[in-house]
């Protein structure tokens, strides 16, 4: 009889627990209360996808404010929960050989806790995302003071050779930071009253079916 060894012998310490499930990674989840979003905190594909996002709500925001705000909070926030499973961490990506996602009568009590803060902090999370980027857009565009502000520091760095729109994006970004809450949400409102006014509606107003909430959706 051919002696088992140890590493073809599956211990109950080694065994997969029940809890894991296929996501194994339903057994790291963190603990509450969440800790608070970092700046910068979207990366990789969760930039990608918002960056995508934030063009679709320019364009709504001229169309129909209200459905403008309807895809910010609700719309984006499912395509979102939809691309990334809850229990994905946000510095990790999604994969093709990622597990189907688990439904909620598979989660145990606290892993249900944990889901709905996530949830609930996306949901907070994303929109203000998407606003910020749309603001921050109208900010430096069609800026003239921001323009030539921009120039001076450009020929001040000796910029000649190097990546000019890279360089102004991020100059854009840091000034745009350096305005308060207040002063960015009305460059966002100034975005919303640009948009309208360059892209009107044709024809008759229209109306959308009714959107759940990510919270029911997710359920």
């Amino acid at each position: 009889m051919p002696e088992m060894t140890a590493s073809s012998e599956q211990t109950p310490e080694s065994a997969p627990t029940v809890e894991q499930g296929v996501w194994p990674l339903l057994a790291e989840l963190p603990s509450l209360p969440l800790p608070n979003l970092r700046k910068g905190w979207a990366k990789g594909a969760r930039a990608t996808f918002l960056e995508q996002c934030v063009v679709r709500l320019r364009e709504k925001k001229g169309l129909n404010p209200k459905r403008a705000a309807e895809f910010a909070n609700t719309t984006a926030v499912n395509e979102y929960f939809r691309e990334f499973f809850w229990a994905l961490p946000l510095h990790q990506d999604p994969h093709n050989d990622d597990p189907p996602p688990v439904a909620d009568e598979e989660l145990s009590n606290t892993q249900r806790g944990a889901k709905a803060a996530i949830v609930k902090q996306m949901s907070n999370a994303s929109p203000k995302w998407l606003e910020y980027h749309v603001g921050k857009q109208w900010f430096g565009k069609d800026n003239n003071d921001l323009s030539l502000r921009f120039d001076a520091f450009w020929n001040a760095q000796g910029g000649l050779g190097k990546d000019r729109a890279a360089a102004c994006a991020t100059f854009v970004a840091a000034e745009f930071d350096k305005l308060s809450s207040n002063d960015q949400d009305r460059w966002g409102a100034f975005a919303e009253r640009m948009a309208a006014e360059n892209k009107r509606p044709k024809g008759g107003a229209w109306a959308a079916p009714a959107l759940l909430p990510p919270a029911d959706v997710q359920r």
